[in-house]
């Protein structure tokens, strides 16, 4: 598994990949990574040490990752990038029209707001299910003579809302 992060993992800014070791929390003895390994790629530590396209050149792994965080300027520098194998320059051709063509974008922004929207909904949905999961244990408490002092310390609704039920 690899992350594409754009922030540093460790404090430790210098390497551009991070392996990271996993164990199992049933057994935190034994490593997951023993089945899969997971890296992570900081995007700040590539970007200090990858300035240029030259500085990538001959490297399939780091061109990826230059086309992936900053695409190219010109067909000059996409040559330069992609001379090593076909699928960069493939990738790199289809990439820059994907970040570039309008309707790609705002189909892409349409979806993701979408996905906010429904994160949204979910969120009020259950701040207002475990609000009235509090107005039910406040309503069972007064109904068994429970000072609404006490009620109120536990749900933490107010005195006032809790004589108004």
């Amino acid at each position: 598994m690899i992350n594409i992060v754009d922030f540093y993992v460790r404090s430790d800014h210098s390497h551009v990949v991070e392996p990271v070791v996993l164990s199992y929390a049933s057994a935190p003895t034994e490593l997951a990574t023993g089945k899969f390994k997971m890296y992570h790629i900081q995007l700040p530590a590539f970007r200090k040490t990858h300035r240029t396209p030259e500085s990538v050149k001959g490297d399939t792994f780091l061109t990826w990752l230059y086309l992936l965080d900053r695409g190219y300027q010109d067909e000059e520098e996409l040559k330069m990038l992609t001379e090593t194998t076909e699928g960069l320059r493939n990738f790199a051709a289809r990439y820059h029209y994907a970040i570039n063509d309008p309707d790609l974008i705002r189909h892409y922004r349409m979806i993701e707001d979408g996905k906010r929207d429904i994160a949204t909904k979910i969120s009020v949905a259950e701040k207002r299910a475990r609000a009235e999961e509090r107005l039910a244990v406040a309503r069972n408490f007064k109904r068994d003579g429970l000072d609404p002092e006490l009620i109120a310390r536990n749900t933490g609704l107010s005195i006032q809302e809790i004589e108004a039920l």
